[in-house]
């Protein structure tokens, strides 16, 4: 080989382990601004895959998450559902025990609205269900896996709301959706609910300001919420698709911290809390 063409071939491999390096680079940066949500999961129903409903994964069994839909039995939980680039990593696991919080009741709403019919709609209270599937799930860094399950029943300023839109239902595999949303002193949802002769009761629902969703984004199949890698609520109840939007109700998971952990198992990766924001307190049960 001539110099000429050693000179070539060195020049070649070059370029490549540049290449290669950038594309690495790119990677690196793209996954430190991209947030991994690859707790998030749907449920649905086997004979009827329009219905679908948030949930997330707290342990590799465990799914918690506040799904109830008429005749729906929501058999099956889909995972790697948060991001594009989840398709590589798509599973479906089957659901073989579901445990309902002991507390848990519903209370319907009372048909006072002409414009929306309200025979479906209801409120609950204790709204935690954990689903376990026949398998264990394989959980792949930065893709598939639990999150940590908040101790707290202080709440934050705001935080991520995550849900798949009612518009999405048809597609066979829709991807979830974040929002940063508000969450408001619970005497806005009082306001609100009080002509259903609805409540909120006390450390166990909270408030979320909904009042800058679209109806694009309207959810339609429940949602989560995560704030700072930690699970801090699920929706009890909401008005879902109305116009104008109502504020939705969620459960606060920090109640039912030792409930879920003495169920899963789950040793949580951070214990620590955060601080109530003073400026954002529930109001007491009324």
């Amino acid at each position: 080989m001539s110099n000429t063409q050693m000179f070539a071939l060195i020049c070649n491999y070059f370029h490549i382990a540049k290449f290669f390096i950038i594309v690495t680079l790119i990677a690196s940066i793209h996954n430190r601004r991209t947030p991994d949500y690859g707790f998030v999961a749907y449920l649905f129903c086997k004979h009827n895959f329009s219905h679908k409903c948030t949930g997330a994964i707290v342990a590799s069994k465990w799914i918690l998450n506040y799904c109830e839909y008429g005749s729906c039995v929501y058999d099956a939980v889909r995972v790697g559902v948060s991001k594009k680039v989840h398709r590589i990593v798509d599973f479906t696991y089957d659901i073989d025990n579901r445990i309902v919080h002991p507390g848990y009741f519903t209370k319907q709403f009372p048909q006072i609205n002409d414009k929306y019919d309200l025979r479906y709609l209801y409120a609950a209270k204790h709204a935690v269900f954990l689903d376990r599937t026949a398998e264990e799930m394989r959980l792949i860094k930065g893709l598939v896996r639990p999150i940590v399950i908040s101790r707290s029943t202080g709440l934050p300023p705001d935080a991520k709301t995550i849900f798949f839109p009612k518009a999405d239902h048809q597609r066979a595999n829709p991807l979830a959706r974040f929002k940063t949303m508000a969450i408001v002193d619970n005497q806005l949802c009082n306001s609100y609910y009080k002509k259903y002769n609805l409540q909120l009761e006390g450390d166990f629902h909270y408030c979320v300001d909904s009042s800058q969703t679209t109806y694009e984004e309207c959810c339609g199949g429940n949602a989560i919420m995560e704030y700072s890698n930690r699970l801090i609520g699920v929706v009890a109840w909401s008005t879902a698709c109305w116009s104008p939007p109502e504020p939705w109700v969620f459960t606060s998971i920090g109640m039912y911290y030792k409930w879920i952990t003495n169920i899963t198992g789950y040793d949580p990766i951070f214990t620590q809390d955060f601080p109530i924001n003073k400026k954002h307190k529930r109001s007491k049960k009324s």
